[in-house]
This record gives structure tokens, C-alpha cells and sequence, in this order.
């Protein structure tokens, strides 16, 4: 892998200075268990520290095969309807580029074996939520926190055997919706992640 074909990310920093040599056909190293991620190791010229350099693919992705994504929900949601699709409108990672932060769903790149996260935060109300594969239920959770000043998170966890192009998203259960907030602030979000296995 060319080095001029990467960008850096520093895992401490790395002199530019010419005190520092880098020999990156001798001391080039494979990360374990990151086959397109390499790393740089530099020497201080007539001293004994040593600089490592992180470098990654243009698209920050460690392989081709690299599918990952975590979002979470900014605002609030008060009373929302059966069957309707949780939104977490704030995609702070995508790799592979499958979650939709508009329409709340993954859209499986590659085929494989998938882990998904859903948390969900419910302030004076109770709500169940489903994790959906294209039409049919893999996961649920409930939580119930009545009362003026209640609030609580529950989270749910699937992994599933996902093809490509399959449609993977969270909604409030089919038959009973619940009541009360969905919340969200500063203090806790709620939020769906997913990566793929292999």
C-alpha cells in the first residue's frame, strides 16, 4: 500500500522535523486484525524515543469490508404512534454509508453477520420498541417510568444474519405504542448503532 495514498492519524505526535527518520520499508507493521491499516514507526536521530504514526485509507475505513454506523435521536419524541419509525437524526458515524439519518434506516451494504444496538430513553411515560429486518420483529424492549419526575433507558441488542439491501430500522411496537416522551438531551440520547461481524 502506498504511503502517498493515506492519510495520517496520529497516535501521539509524529515530528515532521528532519531529526526524525522514518524508515517505512523496514519498519512498516501490520495492525493485528486490520489488514489494510498500517502503521509508521519513527526514530529520534541519536536518541531512543520512538513515534508512531497511524496510517488509514482516504475513507477511513480499514477494509473494504468495514461496515459501521452509530446514530442517536436530538429531539424529543412526545406520544409517537404504533408502528412509527424512530429517527436518530445525528449520524455520527457511518462507514459503508448504509444509515439514513432522515429516514431512521440501515440499509445493509454487504451481506453478513450484523450486531445492532438500540437504546431507548422514556421520560414520565412507557414505550416498547421493536428492532425491525425488513417486515419481521427481531428484537424488543419495554420500559415502563410513570411519574412526574421518572426517566429511564433500556437498551436491546440483536444479531442477525443480514443480506444485502436488507432494511434495518427501530419503531414503536406494532400493537401497543405506549405514552409519554421518548426524551432526549444532554443527559442521555437514545441511539442505534450496528457493524457487521463477517
Amino acid at each position: 500500500m502506498a504511503t502517498t495514498e493515506l492519510q495520517d492519524h496520529d497516535l501521539g505526535e509524529v515530528s515532521k522535523e528532519s531529526s526524525f527518520i522514518c524508515n517505512k520499508s523496514i519498519l512498516l507493521d501490520r495492525v493485528p486484525g486490520c489488514p489494510n491499516i498500517e502503521m509508521v514507526t519513527c526514530r529520534n536521530v541519536g536518541q531512543s524515543d520512538v513515534k508512531k504514526r497511524l496510517l488509514l485509507q482516504p475513507d477511513n475505513t480499514a477494509s473494504d469490508a468495514l461496515v459501521a454506523f452509530y446514530a442517536y435521536m436530538s429531539i424529543p419524541e412526545n406520544n409517537p404512534s404504533a408502528h412509527h419509525t424512530l429517527i436518530y437524526d445525528v449520524s455520527v458515524t457511518n462507514v459503508g454509508s448504509g444509515y439514513n439519518h432522515v429516514t431512521g434506516i440501515f440499509t445493509a451494504p454487504t451481506s453478513g453477520i450484523y450486531v445492532f444496538i438500540w437504546v431507548t430513553r422514556v421520560y414520565n411515560g412507557e414505550h416498547p420498541t421493536e428492532l425491525m429486518i425488513n417486515t419481521a420483529v427481531y428484537g424488543v424492549t419495554f420500559l415502563r417510568a410513570k411519574g412526574s419526575s421518572n426517566d429511564g433507558s433500556v437498551s436491546g441488542t440483536v444479531v442477525a444474519n443480514v443480506t444485502k439491501g436488507d432494511a434495518v430500522f427501530v419503531r414503536v411496537h406494532s400493537s401497543y405504542p405506549g405514552d409519554g416522551y421518548i426524551y432526549s438531551n444532554v443527559h442521555g440520547r437514545p441511539s442505534f448503532s450496528g457493524w457487521l461481524l463477517r
